[in-house]
């Protein structure tokens, strides 16, 4: 199950875009953008997702590139660091990682 999908059953398990976003703390207009793809759940909300639905929708199902494929071990990290999968602990609240660089 990809993201949109996981996210689209938590839409209609809440009984649709308005009850949703409520339930989450998002608007309408992002419900729609996560549905339509423009934007990335963010870490969070997958977080608040998966405590809502006691964790029959995870937070992996709903951000598998940061949370990692469900049911699934990682693999083995890459020796370089720019291709090394993410904690949550690295995504900012919207998800994004920061690679690289200095501060």
């Amino acid at each position: 199950m990809d993201g949109i999908t996981a996210f689209q059953e938590f839409v209609s398990e809440s009984g649709g875009r308005a009850a949703a976003a409520k339930r989450i703390g998002i608007t309408v207009g992002m419900v729609g953008h996560v549905l339509g793809g423009v934007r990335n759940l963010s870490v969070s909300r997958a977080i608040a997702i998966e405590a809502a639905t006691a964790g029959r929708i995870t937070r992996a199902a709903l951000r598998p590139d940061v949370f990692g494929t469900p049911n699934f071990p990682r693999n083995k990290p890459s020796a370089n660091p720019a291709e090394r999968e993410h904690t949550p602990a690295d995504a900012n609240e919207n998800g994004h990682v920061r690679r690289g660089g200095t501060d």
